[in-house]
């Protein structure tokens, strides 16, 4: 990586593409092309006024967490120290936005943003997410969801075509309704922290992934039945090396 920047903390691949993010601890970000020969190529961020640059800086403080929405046409950055503020980029015209400010006793853990822009979540260190919805350029305060007791979220993700927002607390899974404002599901996962994704893989069948800090990987079923909502783990699972 060029020199000037501070330390690589996060590494995150965009959706449908050959490109990457990296996080740096100096709270700014570079883009990477992987092209067929497996060459690495730095990108240049478009900005709004017609001007490009290597590297956007987008927090005051360390990238602490990285996530793209679903079609890959915004990226979402948390600073938990510094700013305390979830980042929102459009890649399209490298329009930057901020959550406002929010109290030095409040922080965030994780977040995550609809495809089409119009609403972000984010998990908050005190087991409840705030619900921000898009204004022109601003993001104003919607609402705050209040759940089970449970340990602060440290993975959110939308569910794709629905009211739905899935959120991970260490050995739980949470599915929200966010029409009705609360937890309709909840599940024991075991020993698993972090949501990577949701995948939408028939009409009535939804994957959820999981990944520890050991590097292993699980995928779970959620499957709607007669008897109300169940969690099946088919018992496939990848170590990553």
């Amino acid at each position: 990586l060029p020199p000037g920047v501070g330390s690589a903390q996060q590494v995150l691949f965009r959706p449908s593409s050959n490109e990457f993010i990296v996080g740096f601890s100096d709270g700014s970000i570079q883009r990477y092309a992987v092209d067929s020969e497996s060459t690495i190529t730095q990108v240049p961020w478009d900005l709004p006024d017609n001007r490009s640059t290597p590297t956007l800086q987008v927090h005051e403080g360390s990238i602490d967490d990285l996530q793209f929405s679903r079609n890959g046409e915004f990226l979402t950055s948390v600073n938990r120290s510094t700013d305390r503020s979830v980042a929102v980029l459009r890649l399209s015209d490298g329009t930057l936005t901020r959550t406002p400010p929010h109290g030095e006793e409040v922080w965030y853990r994780a977040s995550a943003i609809r495809s089409d822009g119009s609403l972000l979540a984010a998990a908050r260190q005190d087991n409840r997410i705030d619900l921000f919805r898009a204004r022109g350029a601003r993001w104003e305060l919607d609402r705050i969801l209040s759940g089970p007791d449970a340990e602060s979220d440290t993975g959110l993700v939308f569910r794709p075509d629905s009211n739905d927002l899935v959120s991970c607390a260490h050995h739980q899974i949470f599915i929200w309704d966010l029409q009705r404002g609360r937890v309709t599901h909840e599940f024991e996962t075991g020993d698993r922290e972090q949501i990577l994704d949701w995948a939408l893989l028939e009409a009535d069948r939804n994957q959820i992934l999981l990944v520890d800090e050991s590097g292993e990987i699980r995928s779970w079923n959620h499957l709607e039945t007669r008897e109300g909502a169940e969690l099946e783990l088919p018992g496939i699972i990848v170590l990553l090396c």
